[in-house]
């Protein structure tokens, strides 16, 4: 796995000369898969339309392979539109002279996180017949366990029933109130200052640098603040990032450790869970 960099400098936003730059190491584009999720976790920001459909050109132009991952696309705030991945690559691929450089794509969109059904197997999968024939039918079909077909069935109707918009509606405007409630009662009663808030505008998380006296271990500080904040508060954030973190080589920077809370509970836990933090004295200056 090659994770592309995404610096709070640059809001969390993919920067497609990184993935050019990947491309060309990578060597043969048929052994290699581009991933984009463009309602990203774990920062919660929803990416520019002009970056991804800079990356997806890129991919398209070196014949790699495009995994779509659209697990998010239907959790953004209100106002919010999210960004298509999938609708740029179609925009790509209708492009004269397309069919001469032709690409494998997949694009997944589960409901397991717009709806609250994680693991009842709901979803849809797109990509030309050939390969949706293959990894319905045969690794699919095949290879793994048909299940949760009466949970199918039972969510198929429900979405059929007319009550599925307004729970999106509330689902969402939920997440952006807790996001907003959040946000607001770090920088007010903790004295986190604005520019160490990622709140986003996507997903159920959002992300925040831990104190300066944890951001100075830039080797473990994250795991003593979210150990600290465990113990004394009975609290557990995330880590702020989902992969790998090496040593920055000599005379580079140390990315600035953020954690994340998952805006996924009722409001009335993450208030709880904020004010525990304030009461065990887990605030910006004096959380040590």
């Amino acid at each position: 796995m090659n994770y592309l960099p995404l610096a709070a400098s640059q809001g969390f936003q993919p920067v497609p000369e990184a993935l050019r730059e990947a491309l060309a190491r990578a060597g043969d584009p048929r052994g290699v898969i581009v991933v984009i999720n463009a309602q990203h976790n774990p920062t919660g920001v929803n990416w520019d339309e002009d970056l991804v459909a800079d990356m997806v050109r890129l991919t398209v132009e070196a014949r790699a392979n495009l995994l779509i991952d659209d697990a998010y696309y239907g959790v953004t705030d209100p106002g919010t539109a999210p960004t298509s991945a999938l609708r740029l690559l179609a925009e790509r691929l209708a492009r004269p002279g397309a069919g001469d450089r032709p690409v494998r794509w997949l694009a997944v969109r589960s409901l397991g996180k717009q709806f609250n059904c994680n693991g009842w197997g709901i979803g849809v999968s797109i990509a030309p017949p050939p390969i949706l024939d293959r990894l319905v039918n045969d690794f699919q079909l095949q290879r793994s366990f048909t299940a949760a077909v009466p949970l199918q069935n039972a969510m198929a109707r429900w979405l059929d029933g007319g009550e599925s918009e307004p729970y999106l509606r509330a689902f969402r405007q939920g997440c952006a109130d807790k996001r907003a409630w959040a946000a607001r009662f770090l920088r007010q009663e903790l004295g986190c200052p604005a520019e160490a808030l990622c709140p986003g505008n996507c997903t159920s998380y959002f992300l925040f640098r831990v104190p300066p006296p944890y951001a100075a271990d830039a080797c473990d500080g994250v795991t003593r603040f979210r150990r600290d904040c465990l113990r004394r508060a009975g609290v557990l954030l995330g880590a702020g990032t989902m992969t790998p973190q090496a040593a920055p080589e000599e005379g580079q920077a140390m990315a600035v450790p953020y954690v994340r809370m998952f805006l996924g509970p009722p409001l009335s836990s993450v208030e709880t869970a904020l004010h525990r933090l304030a009461e065990a004295g887990m605030n910006w200056e004096r959380s040590c």
